[in-house]
């Protein structure tokens, strides 16, 4: 299987990447990345989604999209300073996001990697997540390992 070397993307192509899938499986409605007060970029969404999770049955809402890309060969979402730690990068986003919520709420959660999303790993993430936010819909699409 070919690879594409994502870690050789600038994060404003990473972005650009996830915003052409994010049209493409949820609408063209999908709003760039912007920067927002806090100095985070999130994209939003708001309707149903074409094919996201599926065309059979959509999520429908506000939904917040990110990208977190790195530069480092062979990052995985299972690296401490992703989501094992304390303070790994999902528990400052979670923190950050209920920021926002209380000013912006949002029914639906998409964040977009380039590291390694092992399988093992996907639902424990997707648990922190929906925890941590208080929301169901919430979902990480990474590279394959």
């Amino acid at each position: 299987m070919n690879y594409f070397p994502y870690e050789n993307l600038s994060d404003e192509e990473f972005e650009e990447l996830v915003i052409r899938v994010a049209k493409e499986i949820l609408g063209i409605g999908c709003k760039t990345f912007s920067i927002g007060k806090d100095g985070a970029k999130d994209s939003w969404f708001t309707g149903t989604a074409e094919k996201f999770p599926s065309q059979s049955a959509p999520w429908s809402g506000t939904f917040n999209l990110q990208a977190k890309h790195t530069k480092t060969l062979n990052a995985s979402c299972s690296d401490n300073d992703f989501s094992v730690n304390k303070t790994s990068i999902l528990v400052k986003e979670i923190v950050r996001l209920n920021e926002i919520k209380a000013d912006t709420p949002f029914d639906c959660y998409l964040l977009f990697t380039n590291r390694k999303l092992p399988g093992g790993v996907h639902p424990i993430i997707i648990e922190q997540l929906q925890t941590g936010l208080g929301i169901q819909n919430v979902e990480i699409i990474g590279r394959n390992s």
